[in-house]
């Protein structure tokens, strides 16, 4: 049977594969590490309307106050994943979602006044605002090149996400994941999917996940973007609106036939 039709909001249709992966899961969990917008190019927004939760980790002050509005169910946290707690300097740039803890990629990206934000490691994240035994369906970590900091704060013993998706590749393409793809390998997670832009790691507890992860987004999986469903809705609406003024001209112009040979 084809999989039912869903609207994606993530910038790589990231949601789409996540929703083939826990199809007919009807609750789960999820640590979003650079959560970015709420919405706009979101991997979670499409899970928290199926009532899913999770933790959302973001550096940006504005977006963030973004997030506490619009998750008020999920742990928010404004703060810099990184292998020891001392602050960071955060860099916001003009493009949403540009912003980084990395100087060198901030000074290319014409970078508004930094400041300074809170650290913890990924360990202590987790141990913090994930409920205790809870399973963390999927980790998400999309950080403008700190991903090897991220990833090496984790306890990867304790906390063993289902799903791994790591952002991998620099503003110009070329991929980045040998910085830090050994310690998934290192600690049994599996290759599985690279997008493009992300590279996708299984525990190596699910085997049967590779499976489900064999693809990226498809025409199989039955999906638009949000981008391309707002045009369309706009399109019918316009279309409805200018068939009703048709017929409403019609009429008008009936009745004036009425009144003109009525004489």
């Amino acid at each position: 049977m084809p999989l039912p039709h869903m609207v994606s909001y993530a910038q790589n249709g990231e949601d789409v594969v996540l929703r083939r992966a826990f199809l007919g899961q009807s609750s789960g969990f999820w640590v979003d590490v650079g959560a970015c917008d709420p919405e706009a190019d979101s991997v979670t927004h499409y899970f928290s309307q199926l009532g899913w939760t999770g933790v959302n980790v973001e550096p940006d002050e504005t977006l963030h106050a973004k997030l506490l509005a619009a998750r008020p169910r999920d742990a928010n946290v404004r703060a810099a994943i990184a292998e020891d707690t001392k602050e960071r300097h955060f860099y916001p740039t003009g493009t949403r979602g540009h912003g980084t803890l990395v100087y060198g990629i901030a000074k290319d990206r014409a970078p508004s006044e930094s400041y300074s934000v809170h650290a913890m490691p990924l360990s202590a994240l987790i141990d913090a605002h994930a409920p205790e035994g809870r399973t963390i369906d999927f980790l998400k970590i999309d950080v403008e090149g700190f991903e090897k900091a991220v990833i090496s704060s984790g306890d990867w013993k304790r906390h063993r996400p289902r799903i791994v998706i790591v952002e991998a590749v620099d503003a110009e393409g070329a991929p980045t994941h040998e910085e830090w793809e050994d310690v998934l390998l290192a600690n049994n997670y599996k290759p599985a999917l690279f997008d493009g832009l992300n590279r996708w790691y299984v525990r190596g507890e699910e085997p049967e996940l590779l499976e489900k992860l064999k693809a990226p987004a498809n025409v199989i999986d039955n999906w638009t973007h949000v981008s391309h469903a707002t045009l369309l809705a706009e399109a019918h609406r316009l279309q409805t609106e200018l068939k009703k003024r048709d017929e409403e001209g019609c009429l008008a112009l009936r009745r004036l036939r009425r009144l003109f040979f009525a004489r």
